[in-house]
């Protein structure tokens, strides 16, 4: 008795297995011989920069299933950033710093480092902030050619600049008085200062 369940058993899982397979190829036939209705359509709506990949043989195609994948575009250059905002002029290490407006960092001064300071919620960072609108390696402030610049790490929340609240900057040149927000207009306010 107990042999015949077995053998039910190990019947029953080779017809799932076959059953599988079965579907996974008739998948792969319907997207090898699916009909083209316009080989001049339009191409498919793009987020991001074209990336060369290798031609894919003609069973690897078309994947209904596949993961669309967004790549990042590159910052701009730091040279083409600092362009943008006019007053960006440059500084001396000794006399940039970051102070604190409100929440738990007010009155507190940062001092701008040669190699620039970082923003974030992690104890390895140079300003750390108790917030969890606050991505663990937030943003950095440093000089660029004698230029103060603020760039975003690829946080989360986004950084934000003076009153532009509702789109995030991923990389700024810093003039004198600019007041700066990390993860959400509602958390602390920074300013950025030069003596």
């Amino acid at each position: 008795m107990l042999i015949i369940s077995l053998l039910i058993a190990l019947i029953a899982g080779l017809l799932i297995v076959i059953l599988m397979l079965w579907a996974r190829l008739r998948k792969l036939e319907q997207t090898v011989t699916r009909p083209q209705a316009n080989d001049e359509a339009a191409p498919p709506a793009r987020h991001g920069p074209l990336v060369d990949l290798p031609a894919a043989s003609p069973a690897e195609a078309y994947d209904p299933d596949a993961t669309k994948v967004h790549i990042r575009p590159p910052l701009e250059s730091a040279h083409a950033v600092l362009l943008q905002r006019a007053g960006a002029a440059p500084v001396s290490v000794s006399g940039a710093h970051l102070v604190g407006l409100t929440g738990s960092q007010r009155g507190r001064k940062y001092p701008i480092a040669t190699s620039g300071i970082t923003v974030g919620r992690h104890q390895s960072c140079d300003v750390v902030i108790p917030d969890t609108r606050v991505s663990a390696h937030h943003a950095w402030i440093g000089l660029v050619d004698g230029k103060p610049v603020l760039r975003d790490l690829e946080s989360t929340n986004g950084t934000f600049l003076n009153t532009h609240t509702n789109e995030s900057v991923s990389e700024a040149a810093l003039v004198s008085g600019d007041t700066i927000l990390f993860g959400s207009h509602q958390g602390d306010q920074f300013r950025f200062v030069v003596d």
